[in-house]
């Protein structure tokens, strides 16, 4: 798996509509500092208690959340 630069191509700011309303600079940067990581189906993301290095988005498909109780 390897990280790609970040192109705000036309089928990202569709599945991410927030894009449209950023600034010039803003908008930059996002796609300066932005990569896209493909993730297999049924590869973890992250655990919970990870380090937060990045701020995720899902571009195409889904993802799910769990939470799991002390007890299991």
């Amino acid at each position: 798996m390897s990280d790609q630069s970040l192109d705000l191509a036309p089928e990202i700011e569709a599945a991410l509509p927030f894009l449209s309303g950023l600034d010039s600079h803003l908008r930059s940067q996002f796609s300066e500092q932005g990569t896209v990581q493909p993730v297999e189906a049924g590869q973890f993301i992250f655990m919970e208690n990870d380090p937060v290095g990045a701020f995720g988005f899902v571009v195409s498909g889904s993802a799910r959340v769990y939470k799991l109780s002390e007890t299991g």
